[in-house]
């Protein structure tokens, strides 16, 4: 399944997103965009980096609540 990881704190390393190849020949193209969206911007890329980049100036439950299943993929769906 596709799946995203996030930025570094410092922002040295970037946010990335995995694709399942499905072995060396076949490539899944047909929900490719939709799996853009969702993984990338606006989906988990735009979310988790925003997140990341405003983190000191959110209290610790502010920044708990960007991590939960249901307000990280409800963002990334509405994307």
């Amino acid at each position: 399944a596709p799946y995203y990881t996030g930025p570094s704190e410092d922002f040295s390393r970037p946010g990335r997103t995995w694709l399942p190849t499905m072995g060396e020949t076949r490539f899944p193209v047909y929900d490719l965009v939709s799996t853009w969206y969702h993984e990338g911007v606006p989906g988990h890329h735009l979310q988790i980096a925003q997140w990341t980049h405003v983190a000191d100036s959110l209290s610790r439950y502010q920044a708990s609540v960007g991590m939960v299943s249901a307000n990280a993929e409800g963002w990334a769906l509405y994307a």
